[in-house]
């Protein structure tokens, strides 16, 4: 069971799930519950058992989103490519998914903007790319800088940001094909990369992340592979194929013009798998884990993901161009919201703490929990089975029937999503 790997079938869970979110969010966030991310080693089935669909991000607020930032607080942003109101624009949202407020609308102009990143005092950073700058705005949308490249140097097409924990910024140039670095204050540290195939090359460079250690992830996006680099840019090791486009793979590990990249807490390797209509995720070496998304419009596929980003409590957003069906002006794209099944277990005993018979559903949740960790699947379905029975028997009595419903609907979703039978 070491290896056991199963192909979830993605699904709707109810609006609690949303509504818990928030709760358990806000709840992570000040130190009080421990997420999936953050889990000891034990919990490695989430490894391989693809997340669930549990829902949209501030539905109706995008047309083209292409970039996704999580800043120390929790809140989102989301870069809208083309948008119908400006040449691009950033939306500031809390973890509910209200408007903070927006940039780029008036005042602060991009020319279609690509990558976002955030750092750890808050502030953000936006490839204005056909205005060949990085720009650098506070938490509060206020501008306070822009980068324009290295002496001799000058950015064509910055494609996309990130930062490592040094606060150091790393931009990639799409038709440069290379990386420049920059410490905090926008003071020129190191560049690498060229036009090619070869280790260290790229042909068209998208999508950069950093991990725990500072190691340096990019979609090199043509040539249809990750680059790994150290925080130098001395290669590491690459991963996919099966070569420069036209050639690209749809199989386990192969990429299709890949952009947005995503390290999370635990060192997993985020890919945005464009034109595959996916996402993969791998550890540091290049080791496949999982995947998950199929083309089309439904919750939970796909059309064309962009970026992606993972928050403080495990939940994975996902950029896509969504509903081609449905004409400009209106709102086409979305922001969709995947969870691990660890991370719903652990969101399901947050919901029955000290809620009508709480601490013998509590310990059902929890002895899921422990057998799913070993993993041990059937026995996990079975504990669930028998905590939905619980529930139900105590309708109308220690719990009301909002409640057992809400709580029973969440327990299925885990069921379904684990592939319980």
């Amino acid at each position: 069971m070491a290896n056991h790997r199963l192909k979830l079938p993605l699904i709707v869970l109810t609006d609690a799930w949303e509504r818990l979110l928030g709760v358990v969010r806000f709840a992570s966030i000040i130190g009080v519950v421990v997420w999936a991310t953050a889990l000891s080693p034990a919990f490695s089935a989430s490894l391989l058992t693809p997340p669930t669909y549990v829902g949209q991000f501030a539905a109706g607020s995008f047309w083209e989103p292409n970039g996704i930032a999580i800043d120390p607080n929790g809140n989102v942003y989301v870069l809208d490519l083309v948008n119908y109101v400006a040449d691009g624009r950033v939306q500031k949202f809390d973890f509910s998914g209200n408007l903070l407020f927006a940039i780029g609308t008036a005042g602060n102009p991009f020319y279609y903007p690509w990558g976002i990143a955030t750092d750890q005092a808050g502030n953000l950073y936006v490839a204005d790319s056909y205005n060949n700058r990085v720009r650098k705005f506070d938490g509060n949308g206020v501008w306070i800088s822009d980068l324009y490249g290295s002496p001799g140097a000058a950015f064509y097409n910055p494609r996309m940001v990130a930062v490592d924990s040094h606060g150091n910024l790393y931009v990639t140039e799409l038709q440069n094909y290379r990386v420049q670095k920059f410490d905090s204050n926008g003071a020129f540290l190191a560049k690498w990369g060229s036009y090619g195939t070869g280790p260290g090359q790229f042909n068209f460079p998208a999508g950069i992340a950093v991990d725990s250690n500072d190691n340096v992830y990019v979609a090199d996006s043509h040539n249809n592979r990750i680059q790994k680099f150290d925080s130098n840019g001395t290669f590491l090791a690459q991963w996919g194929g099966p070569g420069p486009l036209p050639n690209h793979g749809n199989g386990e590990g192969q990429f299709y013009n890949p952009n947005g990249v995503y390290v999370d807490a635990a060192n997993r390797v985020y890919v945005a798998d464009t034109n595959n209509n996916r996402v993969q995720v791998f550890d540091t070496t290049g080791t496949f884990l999982t995947q998950w998304g199929t083309a089309g419009s439904n919750p939970g596929q796909m059309i064309e993901p962009l970026d992606i980003a993972v928050d403080e409590a495990g939940t994975i957003y996902v950029a896509d161009l969504g509903d081609p069906n449905i004409a400009p002006p209106l709102p086409t794209g979305h922001v969709q919201m995947f969870l691990y099944p660890d991370a719903m277990l652990v969101a399901l005993l947050k919901e029955v703490t000290n809620v009508g018979p709480g601490q013998s559903l509590a310990n059902k949740v929890k002895m899921a929990q422990t057998y799913y960790a070993v993993p041990d699947i059937q026995t996990t379905c079975s504990v669930l089975t028998e905590f939905v029975k619980e529930v139900r028997a105590q309708n109308g009595k220690k719990i009301g029937q909002a409640l057992d419903a809400k709580l029973i609907a969440d327990a299925s979703a885990i069921e379904v999503a684990i592939g319980c039978e």
